[in-house]
């Protein structure tokens, strides 16, 4: 690890492991590394961890984080747009596409006010965001009373926008996770034709 250190000008694992990925600047690698410490000092050389942390980070995460640069947080998006989580959630049938996916910013929004009127099956909307500084393809999820829970997450939001450009997405609570934490509530979105 020490040769990462050197080249890429970083002073973590995480930052390493971000820098060999193309995160740069090197301040950049260093704040994102610092972040994941804080959040995560059990999993310091957790290398999975560390790249599942990385692939499923939000730019609304960062936003709240005082030190990133706003500009730093769009070229964090543009780099990450063409990375995937490890586990695919995705299932294409012959006539069917679905997704299963946890709501992004969740801590953010309004979902634990409305946690006790959701349950799994509950229809929510979905609702685009083009003007999304950070993301121009942002997808907000919306109760039916229009109550804001977060977003879709950045990885798939291109594909569920391309879909829904086509024809109207299903969109329901799939699972809801005791007791609470982050991801907190998990999304089913369906496409059929």
């Amino acid at each position: 690890m020490l040769p990462a250190y050197a080249k890429f000008g970083v002073n973590t694992p995480a930052a390493a492991l971000f820098s060999t990925l193309g995160v740069s600047p090197a301040s950049l690698a260093r704040q994102l590394g610092q972040l994941y410490e804080q959040q995560h000092p059990e999993a310091k050389y957790d290398y999975r961890a560390i790249l599942h942390w990385l692939l499923t980070i939000e730019p609304v995460d960062l936003e709240r984080v005082d030190e990133f640069q706003p500009s730093y947080i769009r070229r964090l998006t543009r780099i990450l747009a063409s990375l995937r989580p490890l586990e695919e959630t995705v299932q294409e049938g012959e006539r069917t596409w679905e997704v299963i996916f946890p709501i992004a910013g969740w801590q953010y929004y309004s979902g634990e006010h409305t946690l006790q009127t959701l349950h799994v099956g509950h229809t929510l909307r979905l609702s685009p965001e083009p003007e999304n500084p950070y993301d121009p393809h942002a997808i907000e999820i919306l109760t039916e009373s229009r109550v804001k829970l977060g977003y879709v997450p950045r990885y798939l939001a291109p594909d569920i926008a391309d879909r829904m450009r086509m024809r109207p997405l299903q969109a329901m609570v799939s699972e809801i996770r005791q007791p609470p934490g982050y991801p907190r509530v998990h999304v089913q979105c369906v496409d059929r034709w």
